[in-house]
């Protein structure tokens, strides 16, 4: 799970699913049960925020998924701006919005701008975080004029 959540850009849950891990390689039975509550908190973020994405990207008519259209690029940019805000002010519910966006910006190509935010976010240099969500953000609307 540790692998599968890192690429799909979860590093709440990856690194909670790498703690338990870790402590069940030392059979350490008790800190793997303490950290259950953290890993089934990140794990649920990630699952409804595929909910909310693969809800608005489906077309109830056709099976399969559509591509992104103006609609999602306004609601990630929308989500980008109200994360632009939350760092500035130096939230930590931040990296809980990134793990919700991630899926939709992955569909929209924007895989390595992503990766970068993510690193800034968890070295907490909010600062340098927001920054790359306004540049985030310019990349998403030269995109999609």
């Amino acid at each position: 799970m540790k692998g599968v959540s890192a690429s799909l850009g979860a590093a709440s849950l990856s690194s909670t699913a790498g703690a338990i891990e870790d402590a069940l390689r030392q059979q350490d039975e008790t800190a793997a049960q303490a950290a259950l509550p953290a890993y089934e908190q990140a794990l649920q973020r990630l699952c409804e925020g595929l909910n909310r994405f693969f809800s608005r990207a489906t077309d109830p008519g056709e099976s399969g998924t559509a591509p992104a259209g103006n609609a999602d690029v306004q609601e990630v940019s929308r989500q980008l701006a109200q994360l632009t805000t939350m760092l500035e002010n130096g939230s930590s519910k931040a990296e809980h919005l990134v793990d919700e966006l991630r899926p939709a910006l992955s569909a929209l190509g924007l895989d390595a701008a992503l990766d970068d935010l993510c690193e800034a976010i968890e070295d907490g240099e909010f600062e340098d975080a927001a920054q790359k969500v306004v540049a985030l953000r310019r990349q998403l609307e030269e995109r999609n004029g």
